[in-house]
């Protein structure tokens, strides 16, 4: 059971990132996308969604 959860969650992380890829529009692969979000957990959305977009960050 603990081996199904994992997977799921695997494959909902992994879909999540796929979804910021599209509504970013940023040619950027899904593993750049998810240091990304990693390194800017805690900060606000403006901020990762700028540098997923590739834009400079303040």
């Amino acid at each position: 059971m603990g081996v199904h959860n994992q997977v799921l969650i695997a494959l909902i992380v992994y879909c999540l990132h796929v979804l910021v890829q599209l509504e970013t529009n940023s040619k950027r692969k899904t593993l750049q996308i998810s240091r990304l979000l990693k390194a800017a957990l805690w900060k606000p959305a403006h901020i990762w969604i700028r540098k997923i977009k590739g834009k400079v960050v303040p």
